[in-house]
């Protein structure tokens, strides 16, 4: 049995934001909290759009957000930008790997952060423009436009992963 892909138009949901200030969607017999995520997070960052209920059973996929009028659009958007929160790294502080975990401590577009990352293999990416990104142990991404600009101790432990 193969599952086709159900589309989703902009005249066939409603979203609105939830008393809890969360994202909901009204979709035929669906109503309440939905996620969105998307299917392809670097390359089409509004195409493509997997809409979930909230027991994370997609509902359907949205081609193209730009078919959405301005306040459908912004509560898509503003739902993708607290999913896919990425502060970039701008100054690494220190980066020391103990027993396959890498320790950063580091500024950021949001402040400082110290974050684990285990399994580096796996959590260490690159991204287009020759950028890193950087997955912690909680699932939250931080990016590196430049890796060269980190410094000496930061660029070993990159180089050894990437």
């Amino acid at each position: 049995m193969t599952d086709d892909l159900i589309y989703i138009n902009a005249n066939e949901i409603t979203f609105f934001k939830t008393a809890g200030k969360l994202l909901g969607a009204e979709y035929g017999e669906y109503r309440g909290r939905v996620n969105v995520v998307r299917t392809f997070p670097v390359s089409d960052k509004n195409e493509y759009l997997s809409v979930r209920d909230s027991d994370y059973k997609e509902l359907g996929i949205i081609k193209d957000l730009k078919k959405f009028d301005g306040d459908q659009r912004a509560l898509v958007e503003e739902e993708l930008r607290r999913r896919y929160f990425a502060p970039e790294i701008t100054k690494v502080y220190d980066a020391n790997e103990e027993f396959g975990r890498i320790l950063w401590d580091c500024m950021t577009s949001a402040g400082k952060r110290e974050f684990v990352m285990r399994d580096p293999a796996n959590n260490l990416l690159r991204s287009n423009g020759g950028g890193v990104i950087l997955i912690d142990i909680d699932g939250n991404r931080y990016t590196i436009r430049d890796p060269r600009a980190m410094g000496k101790k930061a660029m070993r432990i990159l180089e050894i992963w990437l």
